[in-house]
């Protein structure tokens, strides 16, 4: 029998943990967990940055007495759904189509409720750990997995097939990128062209697995443009 779609609103997940998980164990901030895509901040990175939940409370008048937003009051605030984004709690990955991920799976019984539930995107969501009576294995996996800056992941996990694949560090001394750089005087231009080519080989060349490059993609890609 197939099961029934969630009903556990997005909020409402994200509304249960954040008072009971501290964000610098997972791969975003709470307060870029929901993004409207419609609205830039100003400031603190320039006009590339999104408001962040703290923004968009305070824009709505959910607010505490000082003014200050009031995050008790997470569950009203309304983003039209066109307009909807959220980060993946473990790649920061910015995506529209958020998955429900269970804690403990419906196969050993587990239930719909936030308290039961984390937010992934497709790809982190396949590759999350799925253990009966073990509900701590997803925290243990985001923390271990989940990188300090955003939209890094798939770089990091690159590297690791770079590795893998022409059995040397992308980063070490014998890696011909990183001779460029030794022996320019101009390391930022080195730095400059060789993202401007990646960015146009994967523009011409990357398939797409998914809703993204696969790391082993990239990695070829990267070792094309050396």
């Amino acid at each position: 029998m197939p099961y029934k779609p969630i009903k556990t609103r997005c909020l409402e997940i994200i509304d249960y943990w954040n008072t009971r998980v501290y964000e610098g164990d997972m791969g975003v901030d709470w307060a870029d967990s929901i993004i409207d895509k419609t609205k830039k901040a100003k400031g603190c990175g320039g006009d590339r940055n999104f408001v962040c939940v703290n923004g968009l409370l305070e824009e709505q008048n959910l607010v505490c007495d000082d003014g200050t937003s009031d995050w008790t009051r997470l569950k009203e605030l309304k983003i039209p759904s066109k307009n909807l984004r959220f980060r993946c709690w473990r790649c920061s990955g910015i995506t529209k189509s958020i998955e429900r991920c269970h804690i403990h799976a419906r196969q050993f019984g587990g239930t719909d409720e936030p308290s039961n539930l984390v937010l992934l995107c497709f790809e982190c969501h396949q590759k999350s750990p799925d253990i009966k009576n073990d509900k701590e294995a997803i925290w243990e996996w985001i923390k271990a997995t989940k990188k300090p800056f955003y939209d890094t992941l798939l770089a990091y996990e690159a590297f690791d097939e770079f590795e893998k694949i022409y059995g040397y560090d992308f980063l070490s001394e014998e890696s011909p990128i990183i001779k460029k750089l030794s022996n320019s005087k101009d390391k930022q231009k080195v730095i400059t062209k060789f993202i401007k080519d990646i960015n146009k080989i994967t523009d011409e060349q990357a398939g797409i697995h998914g809703f993204t490059t696969s790391p082993s993609t990239l990695a070829m890609l990267m070792k094309k443009v050396m």
